[in-house]
Parts: C-alpha cells; sequence; structure tokens
C-alpha cells in the first residue's frame, strides 16, 4: 500500500482527502510545511500533497525542502489562491518542483485521476 503524505492547515480539507483516499493508501497528515517535512523524513511517503499557503511555512518552501532530500517523489500542489502577487501560484509551484496542481475546492475525480498516474510513474 502506497503511503501519501497530506499537508494542509485546513483540517476540512485533510479530512476530505483522507476519506476519499484512505481506503486505498496509508495516510499520513500534517499541518504546515515544517510538520510535514518531519514527516516525511519519518515516513518517506510515495507521494505529497501540500496546500500553498499555510502558516509557520508555506507550500513553496515545503516544496523545495522536499526537493533537497527527495528530487523524485511526485509532490500535488493544491491551493486556494489562483494569484499571489499577480503570479499564477500553482505555476510557481510547478517552477519550485510540484508535478502538478490544483484549485480549491478540489476537483476529487481528478485529483484521483493524476495521483494514480504519479504514483504509476513514479514505480518506472
Amino acid at each position: 500500500m502506497n503511503n501519501i503524505l497530506i499537508i494542509d492547515d485546513d483540517e476540512s480539507v485533510r479530512d476530505l482527502l483522507k476519506i476519499k483516499f484512505s481506503n486505498t493508501y496509508r495516510i499520513i497528515e500534517a499541518d504546515n510545511g515544517i510538520s510535514g517535512l518531519e514527516q516525511f523524513k519519518k515516513h518517506n511517503p510515495d507521494l505529497v500533497i501540500t496546500d500553498i499557503i499555510m502558516p509557520e511555512e508555506e507550500g513553496f518552501k515545503t516544496i523545495i525542502d522536499i526537493r533537497k532530500i527527495n528530487a523524485e517523489v511526485p509532490i500535488i500542489a493544491i491551493t486556494g489562491m489562483v494569484h499571489i502577487g499577480g503570479l499564477n501560484a500553482l505555476e510557481i509551484a510547478k517552477e519550485f518542483g510540484a508535478d502538478a496542481g490544483f484549485l480549491k475546492p478540489i476537483n476529487m475525480k481528478e485529483i484521483e485521476k493524476e495521483l494514480k498516474v504519479l504514483l504509476v510513474n513514479a514505480k518506472v
């Protein structure tokens, strides 16, 4: 069973993703980038879903920190903010190393499809 790390300060988002994926994947949770990095180091997940805007450490830095540890693990960025400082937040996340990005509210069918593709490609 694959391990998925979900990093989001919004407990309802973590719960939604956990409910959707917990029958198929082992879910690890963190409520900010700092604890997310700790969980990443502890559990070495097969895929990471991270929010962009969080307290204590935002998702851009979290993506960069994860890439320093593991350049290959698939990362999906999620955010409720389309633009940050006039720039597209999901495009910025991809520049920092995210493999995919989704706006909140999350389309569960689309994220599930992308998650499966990323996990299959990571096994190659």
